[in-house]
């Protein structure tokens, strides 16, 4: 049985390790950028675009929502067959740049078609991939992680919570001036274009790999 600690010096010993650890640090920051610049456009932005730019109806609202789980359902079948992919930072990476994009390119289309099912396809493209980048990027932290701070992993991982509603705020309050195609555009290609920087910059997030993190022993932080 585990020695039961404090709840802030677990806390402190959970939150020291992904700040203080390389590799938990950059998979930390790659699990912030959805909720911050891509997930707004999911639950701020939708309503906006179903009624203002498809001039559709409750129903139109949900096909856009349905569209996206049900991509994240392929998603999820995807992500079991790929379980012996080494390369898990890769994954990650592409998996992101795949889903910022696919959301950008459904922005544009809905700007300039104004037609529901054109842009729809996109949508189920980036349910896919997040569904990917997701689980690869929950999977990896707990990999980093030491074994008695695998709980402590998944309270950090909940960061993500607290970021959302700062991204649904921004989105919401810009769509008012802007339109909610511009800033979703918008939005997302900046998630797409920090995804690419950690891509050409980071070597240690390229070179990210199961076998290391299931091999290598993890050194706690200090």
């Amino acid at each position: 049985a585990a020695n039961r600690k404090p709840f802030f010096e677990s806390v402190r010993e959970g939150y020291g390790f992904v700040l203080f650890d390389p590799n938990a640090r950059i998979v930390l920051i790659m699990s912030l950028i959805s909720p911050m610049f891509i997930i707004p456009l999911h639950g701020a932005l939708l309503p906006i675009f179903a009624k203002q730019v498809f001039h559709a109806d409750a129903a139109g609202l949900g096909i856009l929502v349905g569209s996206i789980g049900f991509g994240g359902l392929f998603g999820g079948l995807l992500t079991a067959s790929l379980n012996r992919v080494d390369r898990r930072g890769m994954l990650q990476l592409i998996s992101l740049l795949i889903f910022s994009i696919s959301e950008t390119v459904f922005s544009v289309l809905a700007w300039w078609t104004g037609d529901l099912w054109i842009s729809l396809p996109f949508l189920v493209i980036a349910g896919v991939a997040e569904s990917l980048y997701t689980t690869t990027n929950t999977t990896v932290l707990q990999l980093l992680a030491p074994e008695h701070l695998r709980g402590s992993m998944a309270s950090v991982l909940q960061l993500a919570m607290l970021v959302m509603p700062v991204g649904g705020m921004v989105a919401g309050a810009s769509a008012d001036v802007f339109g909610a195609p511009a800033v979703g555009a918008t939005m997302t290609f900046m998630a797409f274009s920090i995804g690419l920087t950690i891509l050409v910059l980071s070597r240690r997030m390229r070179e990210m790999r199961l076998s290391h993190l299931t091999q290598e022993p993890v050194r706690a932080a200090h």
